[in-house]
């Protein structure tokens, strides 16, 4: 009788520890969740509004590439869009239906010219200006903090809400061209170690089983 108990313990203790090995490995889910999204518009600064910070809850790890040089800055929403006055961006939004980063252009809007009166002349045609790089954000004491890297810069913050993230490249035409953004998921397994030790103490009690079956 105490073999087929013997038996049944071994069974038992595999189960155990197969399963919470299994909970570490096969069964363990993700640590993080990420979005991302690529930019083609044209335009020198990228900004991720709050909606996209916020997607999901916990600490933001961005991720920037495309780029020689890149450079990251958060700060108010408010304070980011005066400092970018009438320059145009790529703004980043969180699309809930579709769980997915959304961007879009956005050029300011040239303040509407009055029409001179009949018989009026005409004023003289203004000279067009040569085109001039965009502004510079490294510096500015409109940021929170800054960050900035070669090639690709990665870098994990903790904004709240009314935060807005402004990504450039300065020196460059253009702004980086891909951004991804991570927030961390609990995967722990607080059975797999409970597991792990009840089923080696079942095999044991099954070797002592054995031993004093003979």
């Amino acid at each position: 009788m105490r073999f087929v108990f013997a038996i049944v313990a071994f069974i038992a203790a595999a189960v155990m520890i197969g399963f919470g090995i299994a909970q570490r490995t096969v069964f363990l889910e993700p640590d993080r969740v990420s979005l991302s999204s690529s930019f083609t518009d044209e335009g020198d600064f990228i900004v991720v509004e709050p909606d996209a910070l916020a997607a999901h809850p916990g600490k933001q790890t961005l991720t920037v590439s495309g780029s020689p040089d890149v450079f990251l800055a958060y700060g108010r929403t408010s304070d980011v869009q005066a400092w970018l006055a009438d320059e145009p961006y790529s703004a980043v939004h969180y699309d809930a239906d579709a769980e997915e980063l959304v961007s879009e252009l956005v050029v300011a809007e040239p303040d509407d010219v009055s029409e001179p009166p009949v018989g009026a002349e005409e004023p003289p045609t203004a000279v067009e200006p040569a085109d001039t790089p965009p502004p510079s954000p490294v510096g500015s004491d409109l940021w929170l903090d800054e960050f900035s890297d070669k090639l690709t810069l990665s870098t994990t913050v903790d904004v709240p809400e009314g935060i807005s993230v402004l990504i450039a490249a300065p020196g460059a035409e253009g702004a980086p061209s891909r951004l991804s953004i991570a927030w961390p998921l609990d995967n722990s397994t607080p059975w797999a170690g409970p597991l792990i030790v009840g089923g080696a103490l079942v095999f044991l009690a099954g070797v002592a089983l054995v031993l004093s079956g003979f």
